[in-house]
């Protein structure tokens, strides 16, 4: 990927924050089900497991971000990125 490097966290068990240049995504179970960038934080509008919103909560925390300040976005285009990033 152009730009820089790539940058991998394991959060859980089942949970990693994936880094790149402008744009962090958290995958729960290999699924991404957020994203950071500096338009703002996004979050699924899909009900997932409890332990999934466990796993969205805690990597909002680290962020600093209230979840009263996060932006919804529909599951389908978040399995767009992620379709992407495997191509990558």
């Amino acid at each position: 990927m152009k730009g820089g490097a790539m940058t991998i966290r394991r959060l859980s068990h089942n949970s990693l924050s994936i880094g790149y240049p402008r744009v962090e995504l958290l995958v729960s179970y290999r699924t991404v089900v957020a994203f950071a960038h500096s338009t703002g934080v996004y979050v699924t509008t899909k009900k997932w497991s409890r332990t999934t919103s466990k796993h969205i909560t805690q990597w909002l925390f680290k962020l600093g971000v209230n979840k009263d300040n996060v932006k919804p976005i529909d599951q389908a285009k978040l399995d767009t990125i992620e379709l992407e990033l495997r191509v990558i």
